[in-house]
């Protein structure tokens, strides 16, 4: 078992340097936009030089940090891939833009049972200040009907026999999930909202 630290990349090394120290950490994996800054890239090749030797070091490129649902869906896609090697997994969102942060905390949410330790580095005293794993997932009929909206299908009756529930449960459903921000209702039907795409990642 091997711990790994993924980690949003910024203009600071001590964030990642503390996360190394503080969680015995020999596989990292660097997330950053495709053509970084020049502060990025010194901060990626100055834990190449000190670290390279004794620390495995991968790099993950982004095309573009505002899109959280691709974002979302490489974290889980490490946080999986690691796990599944029987790793330990850190998960450090002190680096990069807001919505890399973002990305990657959404990510924690989705696999909360596969992360040891989600964190984001103080930048006053560079102290560890660990996050809530908060569990982001859905009772499987919602889900399933969340699946079934993101897949084109609006229609009541056709929803209630797929589901095999009542007329009147398919609209609690719903409703509830038109509450809690995941679909919306249009002209042409039910549509996901953002926050509904990333619960299907």
């Amino acid at each position: 078992m091997v711990n790994v630290m993924i980690a949003t990349v910024g203009f600071e090394s001590e964030p990642l340097i503390i996360g190394i120290q503080n969680f015995n950490i020999k596989r990292m994996i660097l997330i950053r936009e495709v053509a970084p800054p020049s502060e990025v890239k010194k901060v990626e090749n100055l834990m190449a030089s000190t670290f390279g030797n004794v620390i495995d070091i991968e790099i993950k490129e982004v095309d573009n940090w505002y899109d959280i649902l691709s974002l979302v869906d490489l974290v889980t896609y490490l946080i999986k891939s690691e796990y599944d090697k029987n790793n330990q997994v850190f998960v450090n969102i002190t680096g990069g833009r807001k919505t890399a942060s973002i990305g990657a905390l959404l990510g924690v949410f989705k696999n909360v049972d596969k992360v040891k330790e989600v964190f984001y580095v103080t930048e006053e005293e560079h102290g560890i200040m660990p996050l809530p794993k908060i569990s982001w997932t859905l009772q499987r009929t919602k889900y399933n009907l969340l699946k079934m909206i993101s897949e084109g299908m609006s229609d009541i009756e056709v929803l209630k026999e797929e589901l095999e529930i009542s007329r009147t449960m398919t609209y609690t459903h719903l409703r509830d999930l038109k509450d809690q921000a995941l679909i919306v209702e249009t002209p042409n039907g039910y549509e996901l909202t953002l926050a509904g795409k990333l619960l299907l990642i």
